[in-house]
C-alpha cells in the first residue's frame, strides 16, 4: 500500500527486477546525481566570479509574446502530405 493525498492508500504492485535492469537504474541513477553535481558546480562558480545566475536575468521577450508572434508568422516551407510524413510519423507510402 502507498499513501496518498489527503490519508487515501493504493495498493500498487511489486516488481522483481533482474540483475541487468537494477544495474541500469543505478547507471541511471548515478548520471542523474552526476548531472546534478555539475549543475551545483556551475553555479558556485557563476556566484564566485560574480555573474548572475540564470534564474535573476530577465527574459529578452515575455513567452506570451514569442507565442504570438510565431502563432502569427508565416511558415518557412510547406510541405505536401508526401514530404511531411516523416515529420507526422508516418511512412511517405501510407
Amino acid at each position: 500500500m502507498i499513501c496518498l493525498g489527503k490519508g487515501g492508500e493504493r495498493k500498487i504492485g511489486d516488481y522483481q527486477l533482474s540483475r541487468f535492469a537494477c544495474e541500469g537504474i543505478q547507471h541511471q541513477q548515478k548520471a542523474i546525481r552526476a548531472h546534478g553535481q555539475v549543475g551545483k558546480e556551475v553555479r558556485e562558480a557563476i556566484q564566485r566570479i560574480g555573474g548572475e545566475l540564470p534564474e535573476n536575468i530577465p527574459p529578452a521577450e515575455h513567452i506570451k509574446q514569442v507565442e504570438k508572434r510565431v502563432k502569427g508568422a508565416a511558415p518557412k516551407i510547406e510541405l505536401d502530405k508526401h514530404d511531411a510524413g516523416g515529420l507526422l510519423g508516418k511512412s511517405g507510402n501510407s
